[in-house]
């Protein structure tokens, strides 16, 4: 009974002094371990709360490893599908479509699109013709993939908007490795390194460049990262409600996903349900880019979805809002 006690005042103040340390280091080690891609234990000590704070202000770069060659060069075998339907849906490719799948899915009942693209190296970032020169440089997706000569396009980052839009983007820019469009302090960047990894990271353009990333813009918030979703599923949080949306990711085998949901001013599915369901089809990392009316999917010169105005009414004559960025698959 004595050695009992001994153990319990033992464990007791091991549990106090363990307690103490997390609490009383609480910055240092949730910076570390959100540093390292250590998302679940910062979840288990501290709560999912403090998870999506220390994300959101972290500088940090999650990067891919074990990319499956086999799935990117094309030559996906049997073996590979296995039962699940997700898994299916992605890895079982589309003969009528060379080097992406055109999927129709339901989120929260609204009709939505993904898009597998099978070798990340295509996936680049596009622009508009020009930035800030009096509103003349902005263009709607269709136009922009059409310069680029692109089979899929996604629009992507946000840009100024004084009721009319504009062709000055909200934060930095990068493409092929160059800062086109510069912005003071950290961005939310979302985008892709020399490595083809979809990166996420809070930094300036300069840091991002040497960290390697060849193309990314602003936009957010990160939604998934190590395969954790990493937003509160709570729709109170402002932006994360019903609307228009639109998300890029990547799964661990390197493959692209394109997400554009349709939806109308404050209806259409949550950031939450859209993470969701990009882990569904085993998204390791996913962020968020610019959606309500500014979303935007064109397939081979034509627009996908349905861009509405607040009052439901089809922008442009359907063929969607002028935008600055976007993503884009590019032979």
């Amino acid at each position: 009974m004595k050695k009992l006690m001994v153990f319990g005042i033992s464990f007791a103040s091991c549990m106090v002094v363990f307690l103490m340390t997390i609490f009383i280091f609480k910055e240092p080690i949730t910076n570390y371990l959100v540093s390292n891609n250590n998302l679940k234990l910062v979840g288990v000590l501290y709560g999912k709360n403090t998870l999506y704070d220390v994300v959101a202000r972290n500088n940090y770069i999650s990067y891919k490893k074990d990319i499956d060659g086999n799935v990117i060069s094309g030559s996906v075998s049997s073996d590979n599908v296995s039962n699940d339907k997700y898994e299916k849906e992605i890895l079982e490719k589309d003969d009528s479509t060379e080097g992406y799948k055109f999927i129709n899915i339901e989120i929260n009942g609204y009709k939505s699109y993904l898009i597998a693209i099978y070798d990340p190296s295509k996936v680049k970032l596009v622009s508009s013709r020009w930035f800030n020169r009096g509103n003349t440089g902005q263009q709607t997706v269709i136009d922009i993939c059409k310069r680029y000569n692109g089979k899929v396009c996604i629009n992507g980052g946000g840009f100024q908007d004084f009721g009319l839009g504009s062709d000055i983007p909200m934060g930095y820019v990068i493409e092929d490795g160059k800062i086109t469009w510069d912005s003071e302090g950290k961005s939310k960047l979302v985008g892709f390194n020399y490595d083809n990894e979809l990166v996420l990271m809070n930094a300036t353009g300069e840091e991002a460049i040497a960290a390697g990333v060849r193309d990314a813009l602003e936009f957010g918030p990160f939604l998934i990262d190590n395969g954790e979703i990493i937003v509160p599923k709570e729709e109170s949080a402002g932006g994360y409600g019903g609307a228009a949306r639109v998300a890029i990711a990547q799964r661990k085998d390197g493959i692209v996903l394109f997400l554009v949901t349709e939806g109308v001013h404050s209806k259409g599915p949550t950031i939450y349900e859209v993470a969701e369901t990009l882990k569904k089809y085993g998204a390791y990392t996913a962020g968020n880019l610019d959606g309500g009316a500014s979303s935007s999917l064109v397939v081979n010169g034509k627009m996908i979805n349905h861009p509405l105005n607040i009052y439901g009414e089809l922008i442009n004559g359907g063929r969607g809002r002028s935008v600055v960025t976007g993503f884009g698959y590019i032979e």
